[in-house]
């Protein structure tokens, strides 16, 4: 994506059974000056999220921010150094420590956008070996000098055509550690931003467009595409989401040869994770 780009918390809590990590997580207080530890899992991160929006809900604005706080990495310029290399890492670093004042604000939008439209539900993905995962995640994966696990996290609501990209998450020192998704672009191998965006919203940014052949068959109906746009408007991958096999193939033999005005992002070009919707109809 376009799932993609881009950006949690929890502090320690000293336990001497991993099996009660779950039941502190759920009783602890910030009062106390410490939060909860979440197992080193994707569900322990996908319980993490759910606690930030359950605490969100209820206005518990102390919590929010110590959940937040939590999420930035300690001694950052020795674990970039260390997990990507001098050369690598001195440009993640670099970054980071560019964007580390307002990481906290930052993750409060994020996490704000997503309960917009109820988009609350946390979807962990994870990366762990290079080859495994495609766009920047993959990239990050492939330039660690010492390989962890990187966990990418997604709001979804069934009602809703996209989830909400939340971010890439590390585990570090005890706790999930929040990685802007312009810090993983400061590699020298990243690929081009790509942005999910819906149909209906792109569709105003089409430059030519061709009416696909009414195939020589009676079927009518609707086909949905998945579709990539490259950096400069053009499609560069398309794949069938759903409808009949022979409008599907005139609905991508036209939507291949379609053009869109460029994607901006903060100055630069980036790549575009869309969907287009083809009506056939006598």
């Amino acid at each position: 994506m376009p799932s993609p780009l881009l950006l949690r918390p929890i502090v320690l809590a000293f336990l001497t059974l991993a099996t009660a990590s779950f039941v502190f997580a759920q009783d602890s207080s910030p009062a106390t000056g410490t939060l909860a530890a979440y197992p080193e899992s994707a569900d322990g991160l996908k319980l993490l999220i759910s606690d930030v929006f359950t605490a969100m809900k209820a206005k518990d604005q102390q919590k929010v921010s110590s959940y937040f706080s939590s999420m930035t990495l300690p001694e950052h310029t020795a674990w970039f150094t260390k997990t990507f290399g001098a050369t690598e890492g001195a440009r993640m670093d670099a970054k980071y420590t560019e964007l580390l004042p307002g990481l906290e604000k930052n993750l409060q939008r994020i996490f704000e956008y997503a309960r917009k439209e109820n988009r609350t539900d946390p979807k962990i993905t994870m990366a762990e070996k290079a080859g495994g995962t495609s766009g920047l995640e993959g990239a990050a994966v492939k330039a660690m000098q010492t390989p962890i696990p990187l966990y990418m996290a997604d709001g979804s609501n069934p009602k809703r055509e996209f989830p909400a990209a939340i971010g890439d998450f590390f585990y570090v020192d005890g706790a999930f550690r929040f990685i802007p998704t312009q810090v993983l672009q400061a590699l020298s191998t990243a690929p081009p931003l790509r942005l999910r965006v819906a149909g209906n919203v792109q569709e105003f940014k089409l430059l030519r467009r061709l009416t696909p052949d009414y195939p020589a068959v009676t079927a009518q109906g609707t086909v949905l595409l998945h579709v990539i746009l490259a950096v400069d408007g053009t499609v560069s991958e398309i794949n069938v989401l759903n409808g009949n096999p022979d409008l599907a193939k005139a609905a991508v033999e036209a939507v291949r040869q379609w053009r869109y005005k460029p994607t901006m992002l903060n100055g630069m070009p980036v790549e575009v994770d869309t969907t287009v919707l083809i009506e056939f109809k006598r």
